[in-house]
């Protein structure tokens, strides 16, 4: 996580304490996180969709009619950290950028068939996840109330997390189509399992409000806690690379407001005069109950959505106050 932090403030001549000599840390943290990407569309009549008739059946789109969940991925991120407190008052930042291979996509589509199956699973595939990117940048300012060994107060920041996903090859799972069609799972012929089928972008951004907390405990060790809730938009960009029908990719777009929640606890000790190590765990969740999705090409009609992106683990730091003369 690299912190891009500044500090202000209003000095008097007279005013030589201690509290105003700005306090500088940098370092970094090493991040090895889970993610999670989970979405899900309804486009049955009742969601804005339409119906049609077939095989004598009435036929629309399922609630939910598409759901989408990446999982069971890892990002290790290398974080650079910078933050100055000036008194009470501190500013900070960071960003980071980082790639990895794994995981796994599950894809799911159902349709509502009137007179014989209302929630019939026309496809379940399965594909491998490769070439995964991610970045965020997160900036807050705050004020710590001091008391004796305990300082708290709160913080109001900004979040930027950017995550892409890429899914190559098709397995086919066991579904309520394959089993009428007698057809078996597995690898879905014609599709090499290194040809990318599916690339997903979910961009999340808005502010967070929170409290951290500090905990001086004995022999340099320190705890802190770190919590926020916030508002973010999400813009996500869906690129269904068989789907010709749908256009140039992307040719799903998913756009909305949704939640934040973040949450940052860990232990630090002061081995050295100025040189701290630190070891804790961080949970990032966002989310969007009813987010809005349009497909290509015309990106018309626009159904509900529920989308979120999870990334949790646990890091390792190490840090350095900078002395700075008076």
């Amino acid at each position: 996580m690299l912190f891009f932090g500044f500090s202000f403030g209003v000095y008097s001549q007279e005013e030589t304490s201690e509290e105003l000599i700005p306090v500088i840390t940098v370092g970094a943290n090493f991040w090895s996180s889970g993610g999670n990407h989970f979405f899900e569309h309804c486009a049955a009549v009742a969601c804005g969709g339409e119906s049609w008739e077939e095989s004598g059946y009435t036929i629309q789109g399922g609630d939910p009619t598409s759901r989408l969940n990446y999982d069971g991925y890892d990002f290790s991120s290398l974080e650079g950290i910078v933050e100055i407190q000036t008194g009470n008052l501190f500013i900070n930042g960071y960003i980071s950028s980082s790639s990895s291979d794994g995981g796994t996509l599950r894809d799911q589509d159902w349709y509502n068939i009137e007179g014989y199956n209302s929630f019939y699973e026309i496809s379940d595939t399965s594909s491998d996840l490769k070439e995964n990117k991610r970045s965020f940048t997160f900036a807050s300012i705050g004020y710590d109330f001091n008391f004796g060994q305990i300082s708290a107060g709160p913080f109001l920041g900004m979040i930027n997390y950017k995550e892409t996903l890429h899914a190559h090859g098709l397995e086919e799972l066991d579904s309520d189509y394959l089993r009428d069609a007698g057809l078996t799972p597995g690898p879905m012929e014609g599709i090499d399992p290194n040809e990318k089928v599916i690339s997903n972008t979910a961009e999340w951004s808005g502010n967070i409000f929170g409290a951290r907390i500090k905990l001086d405990l004995d022999q340099g060790i320190q705890f802190n806690a770190l919590f926020g809730r916030g508002q973010v938009s999400i813009d996500n960009a869906d690129s269904h690379l068989l789907r010709d029908d749908l256009g140039p990719s992307p040719n799903i777009k998913t756009t909305g407001d949704g939640d934040a929640s973040i949450l940052d606890l860990n232990l630090s000790y002061e081995f050295m005069e100025n040189f701290l190590v630190k070891a804790g765990y961080r949970s990032w969740v966002l989310s969007d109950e009813d987010g809005t999705t349009r497909f290509g090409p015309d990106f018309g009609t626009g159904y509900p959505e529920e989308i979120s992106t999870e990334s949790k683990g646990m890091y390792l730091g190490v840090a350095y106050r900078i002395p700075v003369a008076q």
